[in-house]
């Protein structure tokens, strides 16, 4: 692992904005969360369909009910159980049309909201980047691609996320609270409330930056003037959580094969220098 990259801060305002752009898109568009497009996008891959035995074993570094989340599909409709052809005892879980056409519409908004967000991406680099992405798909040769973000990087995504979530949550910050942290550690000058809202990603609008802005002065984590910066204590405890984010997304790393570890330091890299 190319550990520098773990250390840079701009690695978790990344994280998160991509994660929370994904997450507006499925929920305003595709009425489906995070964790249901991912598993959506796996099943889809898989033309044999995806077996219910090897879901919870794909998915258990993974926060939340990944049983919840395949029967939801279910629900809504966009996958179907159907008997495995060597084992009639067993089921598998396959994309439906409606499944299939519920991935083209997320995707269609997404990447109308990524190409939107930086004058970076060009036509020719997104589909660049969505290629190198493609070689995140996973090693078994079977897979087909179903969507612009493929299943593996979307994992990974939420699997981060949920990482944020816990080690913010074990010092009684808020996941934005700290990517607010990150950014002031990026712009050690201080930023305008607006400046950091855009790079927030912050759908609600300034009321939210403005309450997170509020909850961080209140604690002397961050100074609020013409522009915003961070305190020494700040400094600390935004190195505090990125060390423990680093130890585990490391041991989540050590799981991974070397070939596939270069693969997904090289779509980091990429998002840093698109979306940082």
């Amino acid at each position: 692992m190319n550990e520098p990259i773990l250390d840079n801060y701009k690695t978790y305002i990344v994280l998160h904005y991509l994660y929370t752009s994904i997450d507006a898109v499925c929920m305003h568009v595709g009425d489906i969360s995070p964790l249901e497009y991912a598993l959506l996008t796996e099943i889809a891959e898989m033309p044999e369909g995806f077996p219910l035995q090897n879901i919870k074993r794909a998915y258990a570094n993974v926060w939340g009910s990944v049983e919840t989340a395949s029967e939801l599909l279910e629900e809504k409709e966009l996958v179907e159980r159907k008997r495995l052809a060597n084992d009639r005892r067993k089921f598998a879980l396959h994309a439906t049309l409606k499944g299939r056409n519920r991935i083209n519409t997320v995707d269609e908004s997404l990447a109308f909201s990524l190409v939107d967000s930086t004058t970076r991406i060009t036509e020719e680099r997104f589909e660049q980047f969505a290629t190198q992405l493609h070689g995140l798909q996973g090693e078994e040769a079977t897979r087909i691609a179903a969507g612009i973000i493929p299943s593996q990087p979307l994992r990974l995504l939420y699997l981060a996320n949920q990482y944020m979530v816990q080690e913010c949550a074990r010092v009684d910050l808020s996941i934005s609270q700290f990517v607010v942290m990150c950014i002031l550690m990026v712009f050690p000058q201080g930023l305008c409330e607006e400046a950091i809202g855009q790079r927030l990603g912050v759908s609600a609008g300034a009321s939210i930056t403005a309450s997170v802005l509020d909850g961080l002065e209140n604690r002397h984590l961050i100074r609020l003037a013409d522009a915003a910066t961070i305190t020494t204590e700040g400094t600390e405890r935004a190195a505090l959580i990125l060390d423990r984010l680093r130890v585990k997304i490391l041991e989540a790393f050590d799981r991974i094969s070397a070939e596939r570890r270069e693969d997904v330091v090289a779509a980091v890299e990429s998002c840093l220098y698109l979306f940082a």
